[in-house]
């Protein structure tokens, strides 16, 4: 796997970094994947595939995965009312998610890929746990980086309160998932996060109910959020909708986006044409100012498409061009045919000119029965008396 800028179709790339690589078109990923974690990424990874997936680990069915079984989900099941023992099931990663941070994060400096965290927890790279925590570290995503850039304000209060109120709208499955919120709280220690989940797919029986841990508290509502009361310290920070289905606008606007990384890239054989909307190709950090692209609703940053050594791979081949005596030969050869056509030009514009006035002489002579008549009239006898002829 290779940068395709950086290669342009090489064999080697001095320059890319293999922890760094970013998805073009598709999916849009707010943490880029370890280099070694790309199964789940891949266009042939349908139902079929993820429910193969999880079986080969054993997780079917099981702990919090059953939200993200195909079968169990076409059952239906009702939010909020799983109560877990071993919500991760996985033996290494349960141990770890039990456990707090062997070190803390800064929020100044807060992580920024899937390898910097896994990294942190001690993971394997190929370990399938990001399936559950996607859900906790885009939050955590949002809030450090998002925010932090978006509201800096916003986010300095957060760090001088120690607090932040958060209010995710649309929720069903994240409603179970408090074990794995309760990471993306340690991460933002020592601020305390509350969490507060509203829809209408959450059970009734559970709503109202909160559970906490550590930093973090989690509530659920069983109800649409325009329906919902808010009492004074339920104020949100940060309102979070979850997305299950992507609108017109927004495609439109990733295909635009879509295109202008196409036309960033100029590599032969990637064009709007050949590169289909569900293909993915890989662009490492080099090229890009901050060292990976922006959010995709930034388009005013520069990292919204890649423009840094992006150059282009469309060079001549110095072999194949012509000599200098081939080159002189042609130009002769040009400047000859230019004077043969002018010289064409030059005469049909003379032969057009003689035409023309030929054409113009005919008309301006008078008709021989004009003339006759008027002859004829003209003529008369000393008597005064016409004559005929």
């Amino acid at each position: 796997m290779y940068c395709q800028i950086c290669t342009a179709g090489s064999a080697s790339c001095n320059v890319c970094k293999e922890t760094a690589w970013q998805p073009l078109i598709g999916r849009s990923n707010l943490w880029p994947q370890p280099a070694q974690y790309h199964a789940t990424c891949s266009n042939t990874f349908d139902h079929k595939a993820q429910a193969a997936f999880l079986m080969e680990r054993g997780l079917y069915g099981k702990g919090l995965w059953k939200h993200l079984c195909p079968e169990t989900l076409s059952k239906g099941l009702t939010f909020g009312t799983i109560c877990l023992d071993e919500p991760f099931v996985l033996p290494k990663e349960s141990s770890v998610l039990q456990s707090s941070l062997p070190s803390s994060v800064s929020l100044d400096e807060p992580l920024k890929t899937w390898l910097e965290y896994f990294t942190l927890r001690g993971f394997e790279l190929d370990s399938p746990i990001a399936g559950l925590l996607h859900y906790p570290l885009t939050l955590y995503w949002i809030i450090t980086t998002w925010l932090a850039k978006m509201y800096p304000g916003l986010y300095e209060k957060m760090k001088c309160s120690g607090n932040i109120c958060v209010h995710v709208i649309g929720a069903e499955k994240e409603a179970d998932m408090f074990p794995a919120f309760v990471e993306c709280g340690r991460l933002l220690a020592p601020v305390k996060l509350h969490i507060h989940l509203f829809g209408d797919e959450i059970a009734k029986e559970v709503d109202g109910q909160s559970h906490s841990q550590d930093n973090v508290s989690f509530n659920l509502h069983s109800n649409l959020y325009h329906e919902s009361y808010f009492q004074p310290q339920m104020t949100p920070d940060i309102v979070v909708a979850v997305r299950t289905k992507v609108g017109q606008a927004t495609q439109e606007f990733l295909e635009r986006r879509r295109q202008m990384w196409l036309k960033a890239l100029n590599r032969k054989g990637l064009d709007f044409n050949t590169v289909k909307p569900n293909h993915r190709v890989r662009v490492c950090s080099d090229h890009f100012v901050s060292g990976q692209p922006s959010f995709e609703q930034f388009e005013t940053d520069p990292d919204w498409v890649p423009y840094v050594h992006v150059g282009h791979n469309q060079q001549r081949d110095v072999d194949a061009l012509p000599s200098k005596h081939e080159r002189a030969e042609g130009h002769r050869k040009r400047k000859k045919d230019a004077a043969a056509a002018a010289a064409y030009m030059k005469s049909q514009i003379k032969e057009k000119d003689a035409q023309v006035a030929e054409e113009y002489d005919i008309e301006s002579q008078p008709s021989t029965s004009t003339s006759s008549v008027q002859e004829a009239a003209s003529q008369t006898d000393m008597t005064g008396q016409n004559k005929l002829i």
